[in-house]
């Protein structure tokens, strides 16, 4: 009896153990069918497109994974977005947890600056979202939404605005755009200081520092965007500040035209005074250049010619002198080919003076200077020149001396008042035939006037402009090098004094002078 009673126990619990395992093994039948019909789904939905999303188990654990759409068989990450275990995620905090309990769903939105290899291995910004599913197999589920290229171009944008605002305030460069029908945009605050105007609601620029015609100029071409022109626009202008004039560059081009009403432009405005100046300077020292190409043309030029005519009488008399038996030929070529050889002499020296001055390489010597004794020097060698050089045989002129009485003292360089007393003096003999020359001096006070007058062939007023021009003459058929009165002007010049001349032709000349008695 205890045996049978033992069976039909024994029965009993096999049959219980069968049916129990046929439930169990049905249920996981039925939780694998709920798992391949919903992986089924999704692969329906997202098998073409490129999401991120992962499926996970009440534990944590990460049962499927996609990524661009394409389910990951080998896919192994720790601690990261959509990882192993969804625990482990960065963004799944106790917090995150709890919201997502109260409220089924949550996203994150503290992720941008989270990094994964969701994207080939390239460092990515991904938002992510976690959702809880009323499903027998999985718990959650979460999506990665690459935001990669909208975190950069926040970036990048804040980072532009920060560097234009410092341009622009460190530069003085204004920026504005605007719709040129309503006004609205926006603009820099150094756009407003450079047109010295006010910031307003609207952005049109109302140029009241300007001058009439050029805001003119401006409202015409902003018109003219209204009836379909889209040419970009330039100009410079002056404005009346407080501080002085400054000068604005202001470029205007179309930014965007969204229909006939909506038309909007770029305005650049920026600071351009210094260059203006820079401009101006760059304008004068041009001006400087050419015009000293054009006197070292000049000086090639004219020195070319004074340097060949003497030289080349020199040449043919000195062959002459060579062929000729004559005595006094022989003598008279001679004086030809010493006065040419003197003119030479004469031309070097005063080109060497005149560099000198105009380099301000010149040293200057003061001393005291009797003047009635100085211009006794000069009248003998005057008087010498009339006897000895070829160049005035034959002239009837008398030399005279016309000083005061009593001697005067002027302190200045010596040899610079000779140089100028004797090319005066030459010019004098060199253009008077007959009559007199005379040189002589009167002080009024601390001035010295000086003078050498000559009753020569005289000057056109027309002329007078031109004496002292360098390698400028008036009569080109006299024998000279066009540098003896701009030498003087010059040398005068550097010792504080002024040169004139009164003249009228066939009735002589007067050249005067005037020094400080004190350099």
């Amino acid at each position: 009896m205890i045996i049978i009673i033992a069976v039909i126990i024994l029965l009993s619990g096999c049959c219980a153990a069968f049916f129990i395992y046929r439930n169990q093994n049905g249920k996981i039948r039925n939780a694998e069918q709920d798992m391949a019909l919903l992986q089924k789904k999704i692969a329906l939905l997202y098998g073409r497109t490129a999401v991120n999303f992962a499926l996970y188990l009440d534990t944590g654990e990460r049962r499927l994974l996609v990524i661009n759409g394409k389910k990951q068989d080998n896919y192994s990450v720790s601690g990261g977005i959509l990882g192993n275990n969804l625990f482990e995620c960065p963004v799944f905090t106790p917090e995150i947890a709890a919201q997502l309990e109260e409220q089924g769903e949550i996203e994150s939105t503290a992720v941008s600056n989270l990094y994964t290899n969701l994207n080939a291995g390239k460092e990515a910004s991904y938002r992510v979202r976690i959702k809880k599913l009323e499903n027998q197999v999985y718990k959650y589920i979460a999506f990665a939404e690459d935001i990669t290229s909208t975190v950069k171009n926040i970036a990048e944008k804040q980072r532009f605005e920060k560097l234009l605002d410092f341009a622009t305030r460190r530069s003085m460069v204004g920026i504005a755009h605007y719709n040129i029908f309503t006004g609205s945009g926006k603009a820099t605050d150094s756009w407003y200081e450079n047109l010295c105007e006010e910031r307003s609601s609207r952005i049109t620029p109302r140029y009241k520092k300007i001058a009439p015609e050029v805001k003119e100029r401006i409202i015409t071409y902003l018109e003219s965007l209204k009836s379909g022109n889209r040419e970009p626009f330039s100009i410079d202008f002056e404005i009346q500040t407080p501080n002085g004039i400054k000068w604005i560059r202001e470029d205007i081009f179309i930014y965007r035209v969204k229909d006939k009403n909506n038309i909007q432009v770029i305005d650049i405005n920026f600071d351009v005074t210094d260059l203006k100046e820079s401009e101006n300077i760059l304008i004068v020292l041009n001006k400087q250049v050419m015009e000293a190409k054009k006197e070292s043309d000049k000086f090639l030029n004219s020195i070319s010619h004074e340097i060949r005519t003497p030289l080349n009488s020199v040449i043919g008399f000195s062959n002459l002198y060579i062929n000729s038996l004559n005595p006094q030929e022989k003598k008279n070529f001679a004086e030809v080919i010493k006065m040419n050889l003197n003119q030479l002499i004469e031309l070097v020296n005063n080109i060497i003076i005149i560099s000198k001055i105009d380099s301000h390489s010149v040293r200057i010597i003061p001393e005291s200077i009797p003047v009635n004794k100085l211009l006794g020097v000069l009248k003998e060698e005057a008087e010498q020149l009339l006897r000895e050089d070829i160049a005035y045989a034959g002239k009837e002129i008398t030399v005279v001396c016309d000083t005061p009485e009593t001697e005067n003292l002027i302190t200045t360089d010596k040899k610079m008042l000779y140089q100028v007393f004797f090319n005066l003096l030459s010019n004098a003999l060199k253009f008077t035939t007959q009559g007199s020359v005379t040189l002589g001096y009167r002080k009024t006070g601390e001035i010295f006037r000086f003078y050498v007058k000559d009753t020569g062939i005289g000057i056109h007023q027309k002329d007078f402009d031109s004496l002292f021009e360098r390698f400028e003459k008036v009569d080109t058929f006299t024998q000279g090098t066009g540098l003896g009165l701009p030498l003087c002007k010059s040398i005068l010049n550097y010792l504080g004094g002024e040169i004139n001349v009164e003249s009228e032709p066939d009735r002589g000349t007067v050249f005067s002078f005037t020094l400080p008695q004190t350099l």
